[in-house]
């Protein structure tokens, strides 16, 4: 199912493969459409020329958002060590739909510095976190305060 120009639904699903991703599809949907203004405005930022493919004919290939992670069910969230009330999960208690679960994703720019991509994301999810040695940036739309972070694993270990 195609979400935006660019996105699909199957980017955003659950990788265990039980589909938990189609009760969400409105919330990845929204996820999605901040996604494809991000795309848009880093394929015209002239500064990021040079992180684009030369073609044969002589134009740039576009930069492409990579989604690694998007919905996960409680069993696959386990699995991978995600955190209890994780931005990716896909069942929580109904009344607090609201909070916008489901509209989580992890994401890379193939070709851009990931400290870059986490800069561009600024302003436009209110859930973002740098991976630096994983190379991603997770984004989500969580509703309160803010929360932004960089996961830098080299420099916690000096500091520890």
């Amino acid at each position: 199912m195609r979400l935006t120009e660019h996105f699909t639904l199957r980017e955003f699903r659950c990788h265990c493969g039980c589909g938990a991703e189609k009760d969400w599809v409105e919330e990845i949907k929204k996820t999605a459409e901040i996604l494809e203004l991000l795309r848009q405005r880093i394929n015209t930022k002239q500064e990021y020329v040079k992180y684009r493919k030369l073609l044969d004919d002589q134009s740039y290939r576009e930069l492409s958002i990579a989604i690694s992670c998007g919905v996960r069910c409680p069993k696959h969230n386990a699995a991978v060590g995600g955190a209890g009330k994780s931005q990716h999960l896909s069942e929580i208690d109904k009344a607090v739909r609201e909070v916008a679960y489901g509209g989580a994703a992890d994401t890379s720019v193939p070709g851009l510095p990931a400290p870059l991509w986490y800069a561009e994301t600024e302003g436009f999810f209110k859930g973002r976190i740098l991976y630096i040695k994983k190379k991603f940036v997770h984004v989500d739309r969580r509703v309160g305060n803010a929360y932004s972070a960089i996961n830098d694993p080299q420099n916690a270990e000096k500091e520890a």
